[in-house]
């Protein structure tokens, strides 16, 4: 339970962040509790008199820890964290405290848990237990629900609330509004149009046009729960799925157009990711297939072990193909000690201030549960890439080490 000094902090906070933040609903409704769960967790560890301070960063470690002890995932922790890390941030601008306690504060590492997907025919199963009747508004929707976020991988909030004007059938685009107020464009094929147009004409006839695109039988707003329970119920039919919400056929979106050759940056764009990282997760997603389909051969006991994503990225210049292979090579050779190496991320860049060791090499190894991570700076890139790769030799022989 909280002080009432608290509810006024944590109300005008909420208030703050809905008026002058202009967060989203979803923002709303998750950061209340998290900063609930704090604020009790404070009280019980300092007092009934307690009030946020610039000090509070053993509080907030404690916290952290409570919460790893419930077996909380180290996604739901950093999450809570941001909420918190906010919360202090708006304390600091409105004076109320001169620093902010979590500004140094990291939350548990993230694990490197590839998302699901579906294939085509999975889909197609799926949607086969929906009735395939013209004439059943709900048939008829649900069906262009499940199709719309796999040809265009919206997000199931996005789906609630998108707006007939934000659907442009002739130009086949969707202009949707995401996390942050972020604004993308979406472009859509000509299958897709099709089954919106006679969606359109059979909502209008059955139960009214709508400033909402997709609407319940009584012509009001979808909810996220409801975008859920429609993919969730057409899911149960695929075995061994261990998450049947639309943020599968989300991931089942950006792996096939990922397969399809598409660039990692339009992915990008395309799902209205603010950090690239984030979508970096479906190449682990290919790769892994990829992996796992090459185990089939005979010889891939043999040969697996050079099976490296290498991706090189060159700034300020164009690596040559001389320059890429001998890095690729390099790479190569750490999968001897390490073969649950899945890709390498290279990043090759000019350092104009520094005339000796001006030229930089950065290699990120993606491995599950963490990351090797190393940069070095010499006269040459092969000077650079050798020391990196004895760097990161050295990080995978601790790791094992740790084991």
């Amino acid at each position: 339970m909280l002080t009432e000094p608290l509810e006024k902090t944590l109300d005008a906070f909420m208030e703050y962040l809905r008026l002058e933040r202009n967060a989203s609903p979803l923002t709303l409704t998750t950061y209340r509790p998290a900063i609930e769960s704090y604020m009790e967790c404070a009280l019980e560890i300092a007092s009934d008199e307690w009030l946020p301070s610039s000090n509070d960063r053993d509080l907030v470690r404690n916290w952290i820890m409570k919460q790893m002890d419930e077996d909380l995932t180290s996604t739901t922790v950093n999450k809570n964290l941001s909420a918190v890390r906010s919360l202090y941030k708006y304390l600091q601008l409105r004076g109320e405290v001169s620093s902010n306690p979590t500004h140094y504060l990291r939350g548990p590492k993230r694990e490197h848990t590839l998302p699901s997907f579906l294939t085509q025919a999975q889909v197609e199963d799926a949607l086969a237990t929906i009735p395939e009747d013209p004439e059943d508004f709900l048939s008829v929707r649900n069906r262009l629900i499940i199709e719309t976020i796999y040809q265009t991988g919206l997000r199931r909030a996005e789906v609630a609330s998108l707006e007939s004007q934000q659907v442009d059938l002739g130009a086949m685009t969707l202009r949707v509004v995401g996390k942050g107020r972020k604004e993308r464009i979406i472009p859509f094929g000509t299958d897709l149009r099709e089954k919106m147009r006679e969606y359109v004409t059979l909502r209008d006839r059955k139960v009214g046009s709508s400033q909402y695109f997709f609407v319940t039988l009584k012509c009001g707003p979808l909810s996220g729960a409801d975008v859920y329970q429609v993919v969730h119920k057409a899911l149960e039919v695929v075995p061994g799925l261990p998450r049947r919400g639309a943020h599968t056929l989300r991931h089942s979106f950006a792996t096939e157009m990922l397969n399809a050759g598409a660039p990692i940056t339009s992915i990008k764009e395309l799902l209205g990711h603010s950090n690239l990282e984030t979508t970096t997760r479906y190449t682990h997603t290919s790769f892994e297939q990829l992996k796992q389909l090459y185990h089939a051969h005979p010889r891939a006991q043999s040969q697996v072990s050079t099976m490296i994503n290498v991706h090189i990225q060159s700034l300020q210049f164009d690596a040559s193909e001389a320059l890429q292979e001998f890095a690729k090579k390099k790479i190569d050779r750490l999968a001897r000690f390490d073969d649950s190496i899945s890709k390498a991320e290279v990043t090759l860049r000019l350092d104009k201030s520094n005339a000796t060791q001006g030229k930089i090499a950065a290699i990120r190894l993606i491995v599950p549960g963490y990351d090797h991570y190393a940069e070095k700076g010499a006269a040459s890139f092969e000077e650079a890439i050798d020391e990196v790769i004895d760097a990161l030799k050295r990080q995978i022989d601790r790791a094992k080490a740790n084991k």
